[in-house]
């Protein structure tokens, strides 16, 4: 599988290395970094309902924006807006199969009772697990440590994370540190 990651405001990748993954019938994973996504369970999902669940969320597809999901046989489907020249882009290069993913999709550590932060330079996904499985999924359009550090308060307050609950946060550290001030047991990845 070879793996590309797409970032809201535009896109980049090697269209060699696309065709190339084809030619070989290797799924291509399309990383979509937005925070314009929304996730549905499974036996709720409904491809002509896919905008729906977007606008419910206050995330109504733009009018240069497609609607695409996650693999529908998995427990969780995400519902992601995407640029429609991006996709389109993404869809002449790519002549097999596409599996569009969001980092909100990420399972790492979701064998234990903590909360994961991925943070990238669009976008900040927070996910919440408890002994029941997936608590919480965020994802949030940060734009400085502040606007992080705010959300994190307010979600981790409402949601009554204990001081002794583990944080993994992945990806752009320097947002990170502003989380260690904070919070007892921040792990960065």
């Amino acid at each position: 599988m070879v793996s590309i990651r797409l970032v809201s405001g535009g896109h980049s990748f090697s269209a060699t290395t696309l065709q190339e993954a084809a030619c070989n019938g290797a799924a291509v994973r399309v990383v979509i970094d937005t925070p314009r996504v929304t996730l549905v369970p499974a036996e709720l999902f409904d491809k002509e309902r896919a905008a729906d669940y977007l606008s419910i969320n206050g995330l109504t597809p733009q009018s240069n924006e497609v609607v695409v999901w996650s693999c529908i046989d998995a427990d969780i489907i995400a519902v992601i807006a995407i640029s429609r020249k991006a996709k389109e882009s993404i869809e002449s290069h790519i002549k097999g199969s596409i599996e569009w993913y969001t980092p909100l999709l990420n399972t790492t550590h979701s064998d234990e009772e903590c909360c994961c932060i991925e943070i990238s330079s669009s976008a900040c996904y927070i996910r919440i697990y408890n002994k029941n499985g997936l608590l919480l999924a965020e994802p949030l359009n940060i734009s400085n440590e502040e606007e992080l550090l705010y959300y994190a308060t307010q979600i981790f307050d409402i949601e009554q994370i204990a001081a002794t609950t583990p944080i993994y946060i992945s990806g752009d550290s320097s947002r990170a540190k502003i989380l260690k001030r904070y919070f007892k047991r921040v792990i960065c990845e």
